[in-house]
């Protein structure tokens, strides 16, 4: 799961969405500057990531990936999970995914007194950049393999998603709609959300 879906997977509680989203970008010794609450979210989000890292849809649906992603297989899994709920979007909340999205940049920019600075930073490039809404579309999605591209120091095959997506897409779509109502069934038994 990338950003999208751990912050859908917050529970809409604004110090499990922070704890959830900073998992990532913080050192294992960095959590204690936080507060319960929000260690509370980066227990979450380490929960989130290894049930879905052992679910036997995932793990299938990696062997699209592995030939042409290698080692970046499970990053661009994860990305891929945040496009498949961004094109799903309306079957899992009500509103708008821009107004979820803005939703969370507010709770992200109230709460920037608690972050460590290389954390602020990021949230600031993620509301500038309207990162959220980075998956929610095939050429978005080939943006944001463009711009990880750059990112790397050789050639991660980034431009050979787009191929995969149209070979594999309905049965990934499919794996999607079967795995999300789990996580969010799991997310619902490990969190006292």
């Amino acid at each position: 799961m990338n950003y999208l879906a751990h912050s859908f997977l917050s529970c809409g509680n604004e110090e499990l969405l922070i704890g959830n989203l900073i998992t990532d970008l913080i050192r294992k010794k960095d959590e204690q500057a936080y507060n319960k609450g929000i260690q509370k979210g980066i227990n979450l989000h380490r929960k989130i990531d290894s049930y879905i890292d052992k679910h036997p849809l995932v793990l299938d649906a990696l062997h699209f990936l592995y030939p042409t992603q290698g080692k970046y297989a499970p990053v661009v899994m994860d990305i891929l999970w945040d496009y498949y709920l961004s094109i799903n979007w309306e079957k899992y909340n009500g509103d708008p995914l821009s107004k979820f999205t803005n939703s969370v940049y507010i709770i992200l920019e109230k709460n920037y007194n608690v972050l460590q600075e290389k954390v602020k930073l990021r949230f600031e490039n993620m509301i500038a950049y309207d990162f959220l809404n980075s998956c929610n579309s095939r050429e978005a999605l080939r943006s944001t393999f463009s711009h990880l591209q750059k990112r790397t120091k050789f050639n991660a095959n980034f431009d050979k998603v787009d191929s995969i997506l149209d070979m594999h897409h309905e049965q990934l779509n499919k794996s999607f709609m079967r795995m999300f109502p789990e996580m969010i069934n799991f997310v619902e038994l490990n969190c006292d959300c």
